[in-house]
C-alpha cells in the first residue's frame, strides 16, 4: 500500500495539498468562531482530533511535494526549525514582559511577541548555539559513553583488553 500511495502521490502532488487546505480551512473557521476553548463542549471534545487530522494532511502534502520550488518556499519554516530551541527559550520571557504592560491588548501583542521572539532566538542561535556546536567536538559517537548507551560499552571493553 505504501508504494502505491507513493506512486499516486508523485503522479498527482496537488491533490494532497488541496485536501490539506480543504481540511484546515473549516478547522480554522470553527476555531475562530469558538476561540474560547473551554466554553464550547464540542471544542474540548473534537478540536484536537480534527486539528491532528488536518495537520497530518499538511505533513502528507509536504512529503508529496518534492519539487525545487517547495524546497525554496519552505526555507523560512526550516529556519524556524533550526532556531526552535531558542524560540522555546525566549517566548515566555517576551510574553511575560508584554503581559506587564496593561495598555497593550492580545491582538496588539501578537506581532510584537512573534517578531521579538524570533529575533532573540535567531540571535541566540547565531551568537551562542551555532558557535558552541561548531567549536565542540561533541558527536553522537563520542557522546554515547557519557549517556551510558549500551553500544558504547563494547568499544571501551575492546580498548581495555588490547
Amino acid at each position: 500500500p505504501g508504494a502505491a500511495l507513493l506512486a499516486w502521490c508523485s503522479r498527482y502532488p496537488i491533490v494532497p495539498v488541496l485536501a490539506a487546505a480543504a481540511a484546515l480551512w473549516p478547522l480554522l473557521y470553527i476555531y475562530w468562531q469558538h476561540a474560547a476553548y473551554w466554553d464550547e463542549p464540542a471544542m474540548v471534545i473534537l478540536w484536537r482530533t480534527g486539528a491532528a487530522a488536518g495537520f497530518a494532511l499538511v505533513l502528507f502534502a509536504a512529503c508529496c511535494l518534492n519539487a525545487t520550488w517547495f524546497q525554496i518556499a519552505s526555507m523560512p519554516l526550516r529556519y524556524l526549525g533550526t532556531i526552535s530551541y531558542g524560540i522555546y527559550l525566549w517566548h515566555l520571557l517576551v510574553l511575560q514582559s508584554l503581559h506587564r504592560m496593561s495598555w497593550i491588548t492580545g491582538a496588539q501583542a501578537l506581532p510584537i511577541v512573534l517578531v521579538a521572539t524570533i529575533m532573540l532566538a535567531a540571535g541566540s542561535w547565531h551568537f551562542f548555539e551555532a558557535q558552541f556546536l561548531r567549536g565542540s567536538s561533541i558527536t553522537r559517537r563520542n557522546m554515547a559513553p557519557l549517556l551510558g548507551a549500551a553500544s558504547s560499552k563494547a568499544p571501551r571493553a575492546a580498548r581495555s583488553a588490547a
